[in-house]
């Protein structure tokens, strides 16, 4: 077996690195590929986070949550939805839904870019931000309550 140093990584194979800590507190730890397709680890702070609300044209993101639980909300024709994933639980989120995410205290999510590659595929979505980034755990959690008590007919 013979060791890939970044350097050779990225310049034999078109893999790069980018580590950074989001302004949130969370950590994000990316293997990008040169096709646009790429692997993210986040790793959440000590308090519960919204990150920011975004669609892709043509990137699919296919989310595992390793650690935690995480709120998944869309919009779709004007549509809020609200979910949440749980630790172990996988989700997909196709190209062009808008989405957001809020992480919980200590969560860890595996995220996996997969798509046609174009520059720059993310674009932010205000509407959603303002429909979600003020909710907190509590509100989070009381809003799928509700959603789940609500008889089917």
């Amino acid at each position: 077996m013979a060791k890939i140093t970044n350097n050779i990584a990225t310049s034999d194979y078109g893999i790069t690195f980018q580590h950074e800590k989001m302004q949130s507190g969370e950590l994000r730890f990316r293997l990008i590929s040169e096709d646009g397709s790429s692997y993210i680890r986040t790793v959440n702070a000590k308090h519960g986070v919204w990150q920011n609300s975004h669609h892709h044209q043509a990137i699919k993101e296919t989310y595992i949550v390793q650690k935690g639980w995480v709120a998944v909300a869309s919009l779709i024709d004007g549509v809020l939805s609200l979910e949440i994933a749980n630790t172990g639980d996988t989700f997909s989120v196709q190209p062009l839904i808008i989405h957001n995410l809020y992480l919980s205290a200590d969560s860890v999510i595996h995220t996996i870019k997969q798509g046609a590659s174009i520059s720059h595929d993310w674009f932010g979505n205000s509407d959603l931000d303002k429909a979600t980034k003020h909710l907190s755990e509590e509100d989070i959690k009381k809003i799928i309550t509700s959603i789940q008590n609500k008889p089917l007919i």
